[in-house]
């Protein structure tokens, strides 16, 4: 009888060739594409990866969905990424929830600069024994050095967690925009559809505890060559500015606070949205020069089925008055993934 392993093998030595024979086996939960392009967990609602051409007839590079769905769907992933690894061909993983929410076509994409893959152990604890998850409770006691289960010490009991991180990239795509023309009609505009090629950078918050993924737009003139060049490329030219003289920014998401001096006229409002995103401030003033705020940033979507993304963050001491400024990123063209990532 053919299995999953079977097909995933398969898969990996002959997609994308022109006479590129697979298994299809109706009792596998691992299929492929009639096109022999595409392999999906169970069904096409989850494809797995998708072999990316350079030409016609060609295998130049593997596009790796990075999202996660199930024990047994991250069981087939893993396999297949290893199968895919023994190609040799370069490989990008990307959340393809992350793709599909910015319009990007799959067969545009182009790869500047992928970082490798990274991932940490995290040491866990409770109280009591009924504060420890079943899935490592199941494996028992066991001496620290072990993988799974649990250990008791100083009246506490401890586990660890693997956690894996996505390797930051950086991509070149085209998406379909509609925008806004004149037009003789009697409202005097229309829509137009338009293809707009940018650079994309895909990475993980690295001040959130467990990692929170994004994929972001770069400004229009951004051409960075690596993942450090693209990350810099967010900053507005306030902040870089700010980092040249050594000043010290806070960050919250996708907006900075820059130490000012004095206090910035006009009335106060206090724990009010700025600059129009989902983060409020302790103290706000706006003023024709800007947005200034102190004490503490918060995240609070407006939304009341999203929890908070970031950690609430101290602005300096507390009591200077910052300037707040959002990054580089167009409008509505940034998109974070809690949880769901692998």
């Amino acid at each position: 009888m053919t299995s999953n392993a079977q097909v995933t093998e398969r898969y990996a030595q002959q997609a994308g060739k022109p006479d590129g024979r697979f298994l299809r086996p109706a009792t596998t939960t691992v299929h492929v594409s009639r096109d022999g392009r595409t392999i999906y967990s169970y069904g096409s609602h989850f494809p797995m990866a998708h072999i990316m051409s350079a030409g016609k007839n060609t295998r130049a590079w593997w596009l790796v969905n990075g999202d996660s769905y199930s024990v047994t769907t991250s069981r087939h992933q893993g396999d297949l990424r290893s199968e895919l690894g023994r190609t040799g061909l370069p490989m990008i993983i990307l959340p393809f929830s992350a793709i599909e929410s910015a319009g990007i076509r799959k067969d545009s994409i182009r790869i500047i600069s992928v970082e490798p893959d990274a991932s940490e152990t995290v040491t866990h604890n409770a109280a009591t024994l009924d504060g420890v998850p079943d899935y490592v409770r199941m494996h028992g006691e066991h001496p620290p050095q072990h993988d799974w289960g649990y250990w008791q010490e100083d009246g506490r009991f401890w586990w660890t967690t693997r956690i894996h991180h996505l390797g930051g990239s950086v991509i070149r795509a085209t998406y379909r925009d509609v925008v806004k023309t004149d037009s003789a009609k009697p409202r005097g505009y229309d829509w137009r559809e338009v293809n707009r090629t940018r650079y994309f950078v895909s990475s993980f918050d690295d001040q959130e505890r467990f990692g929170l993924y994004f994929l972001a737009e770069l400004p229009r003139k951004a051409r960075p060559k690596t993942l450090a060049e693209a990350i810099t490329a967010l900053r507005p030219a306030e902040v870089l500015a700010a980092d040249e003289a050594g000043v010290q920014v806070t960050r919250q998401g996708d907006v900075f606070g820059i130490p000012v001096e004095g206090r910035p006229a006009g009335k106060s409002q206090r724990m009010v949205y700025v600059l129009g995103v989902n983060h409020t401030a302790t103290e706000v003033r706006v003023t024709p020069d800007g947005t200034f705020a102190r004490g503490f940033l918060r995240h609070v979507p407006r939304q009341s089925w999203r929890r908070p993304e970031h950690r609430m963050q101290k602005l300096g001491d507390g009591k200077q008055w910052h300037r707040i400024v959002r990054n580089t990123v167009p409008d509505g063209r940034s998109w974070s993934i809690s949880g769901n990532v692998d």
